[in-house]
């Protein structure tokens, strides 16, 4: 009875499947359930998983650390997310001749040849059938079609990896595996973008930064203002006897009734003219409003001079 038992479990362990003891289910051991699951299913092939490391990587770090010409397969979910599959060119290649003539190769091929587009497609109900067999870290099934993932492209050149990710960190499972009796070693590794913080919680942050950029492209839009000494009634005779040198006389309250006048016509300040460090400048009326007055209804915008601020004139 006993030495059933242990058949039993062992049997499970090697099919994928949880046996008795079977750990509490985490990441690595879904994605190693679920490579050995998928190449059973589609291949008849036996695949175990010799290690699984549970990493976080950028696109940039993943196209580094992609070399010796792997096969990298694009993947997409209901969420239009990208991810990547990607065999690396031992486990590749043998999963291709695999495929082709119902054997692994009977000795690894050390030179390492280009992954094609042909051998993503050969590959493509092997990568559908690991990425169905994906379980979270409760064990349960993902369900709904914003969960699935399944092959969508095939990339020939990991430069390409940086930009066809989000520029974020990305959950990287790593797994170190064995087909067939001990016959190829290689690498599988599955590339996938965090999962999505709380609905809710993202609508109210997204409303709040939209708020924030609204108000900051408001308040940081320029703003021409333009300094009146006077308004001056005329003729059309006298306006067009005017020539250069000629004088025109100011009222002499006009230095004391600077206003200051926004593109809209509108006067938020008046002041005095005078000098700042040898330049021009008009000292806002401390009232707040000069002789000319201005807008009662126009508020006074954050960062404004104070009455009694200096401002360089136009």
């Amino acid at each position: 009875m006993a030495e059933q038992q242990v058949l039993r479990r062992k049997a499970a362990r090697d099919s994928g499947r949880s046996g008795d003891d079977a750990p509490t289910a985490t990441a690595e051991t879904e994605f190693a359930k679920a490579l050995s699951r998928a190449m059973q299913d589609v291949l008849a092939l036996r695949l175990a998983a010799r290690s699984v490391d549970l990493q976080s990587w950028r696109p940039e770090e993943a196209a580094e650390a992609f070399t010796g010409q792997p096969l990298i397969v694009l993947v997409q979910n209901g969420d239009a997310e990208t991810g990547l599959l990607v065999f690396d060119n031992a486990a590749f290649v043998a999963l291709v001749c695999h495929k082709l003539t119902g054997l692994l190769p009977a000795t690894p091929d050390t030179t390492a040849r280009a992954p094609t587009r042909v051998d993503a497609s050969l590959l493509r109900d092997v990568v559908d059938a690991i990425l169905g067999q994906l379980h979270g870290p409760d064990g349960a099934a993902a369900k709904g079609a914003a969960s699935r993932w399944a092959y969508t492209g095939f990339l020939s050149d990991a430069r390409l990896v940086k930009f066809a990710l989000a520029d974020a960190r990305h959950v990287v499972t790593d797994a170190q595996i064995v087909l067939g009796a001990d016959q190829v070693t290689g690498r599988i590794t599955l590339m996938l973008p965090p999962p999505r913080p709380d609905e809710t919680r993202t609508k109210t942050q997204d409303t709040a930064t939209w708020r924030a950029g609204l108000s900051q492209a408001v308040l940081g839009a320029p703003l021409r203002l333009k300094g009146e000494l006077a308004k001056l009634s005329l003729t059309l005779s006298q306006l067009r006897a005017l020539k250069q040198g000629d004088d025109l006389r100011l009222p002499r309250s006009a230095i004391d009734q600077v206003r200051l006048v926004t593109n809209r016509g509108t006067t938020p300040w008046t002041g005095k003219l005078g000098q700042m460090n040898g330049d021009r400048a008009v000292r806002l009326d401390p009232s707040g409003a000069g002789p000319a007055g201005h807008d009662a209804d126009q508020p006074t915008a954050p960062g404004a001079l104070p009455p009694g601020d200096q401002a360089p004139a136009p």
